[in-house]
């Protein structure tokens, strides 16, 4: 199951993501099982995330 609060600070932004990753390089994102619906990815650091399972839409 994706984290929760990983899923929400994608849901902010490609700006509020990528500030989020460049603060906490360490961490690596799960967004396993996520429905990622209406999301904008473009640009947005998702190096090292975990992806398993995951629904993409558009």
């Amino acid at each position: 199951m994706a984290n929760q609060e990983h899923l929400a600070l994608l849901q902010q932004g490609v700006e509020a993501w990528n500030s989020w990753r460049r603060e906490h390089p360490q961490i690596k994102p799960d967004l396993d099982h996520a429905l990622l619906e209406n999301i904008y990815l473009s640009n947005s650091n998702l190096s090292g995330a975990s992806f398993r399972g995951r629904i993409f839409r558009t």
